[in-house]
């Protein structure tokens, strides 16, 4: 697993589990795969319904984890490559 920088980590709870991940982690690898489709950041959330997803991350609220599993869904990759567990954005199936 990779180290997490954890003056900008938030905890992502979900049934008890708890995920570190890095914000700004988070926030380019939103920024990737939008520009793998040919979005702006804006748009690529727009499309999953999480229009404000980076907005709250930079304003410390944590995220909900059907968020980030609707943006995983919706974009063909993992929610791991996502949080920052992963380089590899493929999923596991």
């Amino acid at each position: 697993m990779k180290s997490v920088n954890l003056r900008n980590s938030v905890n992502l709870h979900k049934k008890g589990l708890i995920v570190l991940a890095d914000i700004q982690l988070m926030i380019k690898r939103i920024d990737d795969t939008a520009q793998k489709y040919g979005l702006s950041r804006n748009q690529f959330l727009i499309n999953c319904d999480s229009k404000y997803y980076v907005d709250n991350l930079l304003k410390g609220t944590v995220p909900k984890i059907d968020t980030i599993e609707r943006i995983a869904e919706h974009y063909n990759v993992s929610i791991d490559y996502l949080v920052g567990r992963t380089d590899n954005p493929e999923v596991n199936k």
